[in-house]
């Protein structure tokens, strides 16, 4: 893996994009997605937005139980416009859901973005 574009915790609850069928507005989700936003921007000032290929390594701390891929989403969405022009360009994922770090026992998330290898690797 080369460089990596971006590697941050974002600390807080991490909390799951409801899917549409839901009509009552998940708690937390705002503050939990601009958490993520604000983050991420603050770690890429002055940067540009990449309009390329992305691969996503996502770490998910937290004690509750959760869907992964709605929690995958959230982060994405929210990191639209902030690192890159659409989450279409996520081409690569990987995502896993793991207890609180044990020495700080804290819920977040990590997030490591970088430019994918080309070519086809299955």
């Amino acid at each position: 893996m080369r460089e990596p574009l971006l590697d941050v915790f974002v600390p807080g609850k991490p909390i799951a994009r409801p899917s549409a069928r839901m009509w009552k507005r998940r708690k937390g989700l705002f503050e939990w997605s601009r958490t993520v936003a604000w983050t991420v921007k603050a770690c890429r000032v002055g940067m540009p937005l990449v309009d390329e290929p992305v691969g996503l390594q996502l770490t998910f701390y937290t004690v509750h139980a959760a869907d992964l891929s709605n929690l995958v989403k959230c982060v994405e969405d929210a990191m639209t416009k902030v690192l890159y022009t659409d989450d279409k360009h996520v081409r690569e994922l990987r995502a896993r859901i793991v207890p609180p770090i044990r020495s700080l026992q804290r819920e977040g998330v990590s997030i490591v973005a970088y430019a994918p290898p080309e070519g086809d690797l299955w």
